[in-house]
């Protein structure tokens, strides 16, 4: 890979509507199902996903969620596929199940928590 093609794609400036739709690709491999209505974006600043009790905003860096603690999580908005785990493993959390180890697959945990039926699990 050239240098000129590394610097357009690691370089380039996510937008948050970029970055939460790529985070919603990353959850639904992960088997959570999001809706174009779960999405809401406010004059291009941000973006927010919900997730049931869990909001994720999005701004021009980050991605962020808070879980009920008193502390926010943030994640940087250029790797959607970890934040998506991290988002995964707070969504089992606030259900009550363990987190899945990286090796094991997290969908079928996933499946199974009690989200509202908007859509939620994939099935």
């Amino acid at each position: 890979m050239s240098l000129t093609s590394l610097t357009a794609t690691y370089c380039r400036p996510m937008t948050p509507t970029v970055a939460i739709s790529q985070l919603r690709a990353a959850l639904a491999v992960r088997g959570v199902s999001t809706r174009d209505d779960d999405v809401r974006t406010k004059h291009s600043c941000y973006s927010t996903l919900s997730l049931g009790r869990l909001k994720v905003t999005c701004g021009l860096e980050y991605f962020r969620w808070h879980t009920g603690s008193r502390e926010w999580r943030w994640h940087p908005a250029s790797d959607p596929a970890g934040a998506a785990e991290r988002l995964v493993a707070a969504l089992l959390a606030m259900s009550g199940h363990e987190s899945p180890s990286p090796r094991s697959g997290s969908s079928a945990l996933v499946m199974s928590l009690n989200l509202p039926t908007r859509g939620y699990p994939c099935h």
